[in-house]
């Protein structure tokens, strides 16, 4: 993996940076993979975090999450520069809790 951290940036709708964090990159992978594997019938988003997070060097998320829109999302910026963005049903409560929570450190 590379760097020892990923950065975690909450953003308002204009993309302006509300809060961010540097979460520990190991942590988050194992975390993903716990998830990925503990909820087999419903493991679509954390199998795709832990395809990226070797990858990534920040997450962005929403603020608000867009109440407009059925399906949030958080875009990913890989260490090459390209991004990505995942869109997350809203009723997916483990991976945005563990987003939130991850903002509280």
């Amino acid at each position: 993996m590379k760097n020892e951290f990923i950065i975690l940036r909450k953003v308002d709708n204009k993309g302006k940076v509300i809060h961010w964090v540097e979460i520990n990159r190991e942590g988050f992978y194992n975390l993903m993979v716990e998830i990925r594997d503990n909820f087999i019938n419903n493991n679509v988003y954390s199998s795709m975090f832990v395809k990226e997070i070797p990858n990534i060097s920040e997450i962005s998320i929403d603020d608000e999450r867009r109440a407009d829109i059925d399906n949030p999302f958080v875009i990913l910026k890989l260490e090459d520069g390209t991004r990505k963005t995942f869109y997350i049903p809203r009723w997916h409560r483990v991976i945005w809790a563990i987003m939130d929570e991850l903002l509280k450190t």
